[in-house]
């Protein structure tokens, strides 16, 4: 930090000087932290928001770590042969003007993309150099933005990471630097992305990973950054690489001295650190305090140790949206290992059934409508996650992950699909009707499904049978009047029912922005309550479809929620599901919102179960599938006398229906009794 007075506060006109007092009282408390200025502080306010105990926790990281992560905060010398070296071979600049919101931005390329002279050591520290001198310089902006160009970059690159200093380093830009981190552009990026995002995101917080931009090419980059800002090889107007590469440079010069000195100024003593630390995280104090949040807040993490491996641990989802509530579903939620190892298997099965759909139907095995569920799997599992055994549910088309949560083996699913007799209704429904105990289809008609829900939780309520019906709808369905109708009568008589818009974005291929007036769907029901959930959590949506459940059964009537979700596939197989979205914002998706991979990373970073183990689940679930596929290809299909048999669930004494020719009845037969009958 330098050391400028009083007139290095008029650039934090926003931070309240209270606050600043209030850091100062708290710093002369910690004896093991150097006593900064009062711009330093005001520094970590703004980039703070004021919060002044995610203040505290960002100064204790920032000196804390650069005291300890030596490696990054010694031989800062510009000068030297190894950070000239750098220079030549890492572009690191800050890019001129700002965004129409007020953000600052940084841009960084590879400008030799021979591996043999990338030394990722000293390119971190360049790194870390640049950034300091970026904060020094632009920290009070509104909002900070970093632009990675990939141009250049080889697997071989990725051999020569080292992932303890990587790891390091991400904590230090997450938790430590004094940055309002807006978004993070990957430019150009290679084919080789996944590999590097694998390998990246378990060091990454959600909302971190949510602020990645993925661009195959430059015209996406342009509607995000101003042109202006652009350098002139990216379509901008800016400047060439060279020309914004040494004018950085020259700013870099101009403040050795500065990075000199901070070499061996403001550094903790760890001997004057009372209480002693408990443990350390690279070096770090590991406090009580929670982690800091880019947005100002806290999210802390927490996890019961037993036998090496933890119990269970406990997460903060991201805030649920109400309406007409006045309280909802708690944030901090609790997995235990053995629900996480079940979610996770639930899900990893749903997707690799859907994987099998896909190639079932592209082979021409699947004839009629197949409408995948990949990406959406978290809803479904954490909905069925929190259902207890008297609740029931109905859905649409997309039903195939719901049929095998609510007991339907895969081999009977993926049967159904090819119309087989071994399927779960003999091979007569197909694709979208499906059916199990307590879960009554699998509807293929838009938006019909939800009339009949509220009729299954009226028939809870009138049986006494203490259940409830989730009613699941997209977000293409939400705009019929058949809904508001039931809305409506559910309220009316206090139906225990609970209305689910799983809104992935598109219905069969429109935005909801282009079809709906009112994209908060959850606020549609007017009279009834409803929550907005991340419909990529898991836990969230566990967490909400609890508190729902527990709303509606005490007879305060319906709720809605409304799942924030997103489909890979197209609309149903016939439809590519690229001509109205780009291949870029899948690709983002899958990148940085997964919810299996998500679930993955939080089982690892707690430590609830080792890699193997979840591997181990993979490989016996991609096992079932398989068997299951190859059964669903070669089992026999039903006899065309079959067509007449169970049409009616209680026949009585009808033993012929009616045929195309009225002097020409069939057989009616009742082969079995009827599910949920």
């Amino acid at each position: 930090m330098d050391g400028e007075r009083a007139n290095e506060l008029t650039r934090w006109p926003s931070v309240d000087r209270d606050s600043i007092v209030q850091i100062k009282q708290w710093l002369s408390a910690q004896a093991h932290l150097p006593q900064i200025e009062d711009h330093e502080i005001a520094m970590f306010l703004h980039a703070n928001y004021g919060n002044e105990e995610a203040t505290q926790r960002t100064i204790e990281n920032y000196y804390t770590l650069r005291t300890s992560h030596r490696e990054c905060f010694t031989d800062r010398d510009v000068y030297s042969e190894a950070l000239q070296t750098a220079q030549k071979i890492m572009m690191f600049t800050m890019l001129p003007g700002q965004t129409k919101e007020g953000y600052k931005m940084v841009y960084s390329r590879l400008l030799i993309s021979d591996v043999s002279e990338f030394n990722h050591a000293q390119i971190l520290k360049l790194m870390t150099m640049c950034l300091d001198l970026w904060i020094k310089l632009e920290g009070n902006a509104n909002g900070h933005i970093m632009l990675s160009d990939m141009q250049g970059m080889h697997l071989g690159h990725m051999t020569k990471l080292n992932m303890g200093a990587a790891k390091k380093n991400m904590f230090y830009v997450q938790e430590a630097l004094p940055i309002r981190l807006k978004q993070i552009h990957l430019v150009n990026v290679v084919p080789f992305v996944n590999r590097l995002m694998f390998l990246m995101r378990p060091f990454m917080r959600k909302d971190v990973q949510e602020m990645i931009n993925m661009h195959v090419d430059m015209d996406t980059l342009r509607q995000a950054i101003p042109v202006e800002s652009l350098p002139n090889e990216c379509g901008g107007t800016a400047g060439t690489f060279q020309e914004l590469h040494d004018s950085f440079k020259s700013k870099l010069y101009a403040h050795n001295d500065w990075f000199r000195n901070g070499e061996s100024h403001n550094l903790v003593d760890e001997s004057k650190r009372v209480p002693k630390p408990r443990k350390y995280m690279f070096g770090l104090f590991a406090k009580s305090i929670g982690q800091r949040n880019l947005f100002g807040k806290l999210k802390p993490l927490s996890s019961q140790q037993k036998n090496g491996f933890a119990s269970e641990a406990t997460f903060e989802t991201r805030a649920f949206k109400l309406h007409n509530l006045e309280e909802g579903p708690s944030t901090k939620v609790t997995l235990t290992k053995e629900d996480a190892l079940k979610y996770y298997g639930q899900m990893y099965m749903i997707r690799r059934m859907e994987t099998a759909a896909g190639n079932l139907y592209k082979e021409k095995v699947i004839r009629g409508f197949c409408h995948l569920y990949s990406g959406q799997e978290a809803c479904a599992v954490g909905m069925r996650a929190a259902m207890r055994p008297e609740d029931s549910c109905i859905t649409a088309y997309r039903c195939h992950g719901w049929t095998y949560l609510m007991g339907v083996s895969p081999q009977a699913v993926l049967s159904e699909l090819t119309g087989r007799s071994s399927g779960c209704a003999r091979g007569k429904g197909g694709s979208m009707h499906m059916y199990g105990k307590n879960f009554y289809g699998g509807n293929g008609i838009v938006g019909a499904q939800v009339p009949l829900g509220v009729g299954i939780g009226f028939a809870a309520k009138y049986n006494g049978t203490k259940g409830a019906c989730i009613a699941l709808y997209g977000d293409g369905a939400a705009n019929q009047g058949q809904l508001f109708e039931v809305y409506n009568m559910a309220k009316l008589w206090n139906t225990p029912c609970i209305f689910v818009c799983e809104n992935n974005g598109y219905g069969m291929g429109t935005s909801v922005e282009r079809a709906s007036a009112n994209t908060n769907y959850y606020t549609r029901g007017d009279f009834v309550p409803g929550i907005w959930v991340d419909g990529m959590d898991v836990l969230a949506v566990r967490e909400a479809t609890r508190f729902a459940l527990e709303h509606t059964s005490s007879g305060k009537g319906p709720i809605l929620m409304e799942t924030a979700t997103y489909r890979y596939s197209g609309h149903s197989m016939s439809d590519p599901g690229t001509s109205y979205r780009s291949r870029d914002e899948i690709a983002e998706v899958r990148q940085t919102r997964d919810p299996i991979t998500s679930l993955r990373e939080k089982i690892l970073t707690t430590e609830l179960a080792s890699v193997e183990e979840l591997k181990e689940i993979e490989g016996k679930i991609r096992a079932e599938v398989d068997t299951a596929t190859k059964l669903a290809k070669s089992d026999k299909e039903i006899s065309v006398e079959e067509l007449t048999a169970d049409i009616y669930a209680n026949p009585q004494n009808l033993t012929t229906v009616r045929n195309t020719l009225p002097h020409a009845e069939l057989q009616h037969k009742r082969l079995g009794k009827a599910v949920n009958m």
